[in-house]
């Protein structure tokens, strides 16, 4: 019902709801309204941080719409509580000690995360996450924006 009549509550909600469906793994969905969101955003471009939202949501159904994407989906509560940790120096101990199950358990649940999500590294994993939409890119960034410029 929502049309480019109220755009910036029509983009909003269409942003909200393509997480979701993200979320719930349902990149078909969230692929769906990102596309009915993006047809207000043609008819109404200047909506300044929502069209950048947009084009970065655009990138994360992308990723998640592709196999490896569908897998990454498929990551178990467990393994979604990992996987930030997977980004800090700690060693598969002090993860296990901070979450509360062995060391045994964090290599296993790691070593399922980087087979869903096609990765052979902590990483390369963490960049695929990010990839995905799994972890937010402003608290984990790509490698290619940690390099120096000049």
């Amino acid at each position: 019902m929502l049309d480019h009549g109220i755009p910036w509550l029509t983009i909003q909600v269409g942003l909200e709801l393509t997480r979701a469906h993200l979320a719930l793994g349902d990149a078909g969905a969230a692929r769906t309204i990102l596309t009915e969101t993006e047809g207000v955003l043609e008819l109404r471009p200047n909506m300044g941080s929502l069209a950048e939202d947009a084009r970065d949501l655009h990138d994360h159904v992308a990723a998640a719409a592709g196999s490896a994407g569908a897998w990454a989906m498929s990551l178990t509560n467990a393994e979604l509580r990992l996987l930030p940790y997977l980004a800090t120096h700690l060693t598969f101990p002090e993860i296990g000690s901070r979450l509360f199950i062995s060391r045994n358990t964090v290599k296993t649940e790691a070593v399922a995360i980087y087979r869903k999500l096609g990765s052979c590294s902590r990483s390369q994993a963490i960049e695929r996450a990010v990839e995905v939409g799994l972890l937010d890119s402003s608290i984990y960034p790509s490698p290619a924006n940690l390099t120096q410029e000049g």
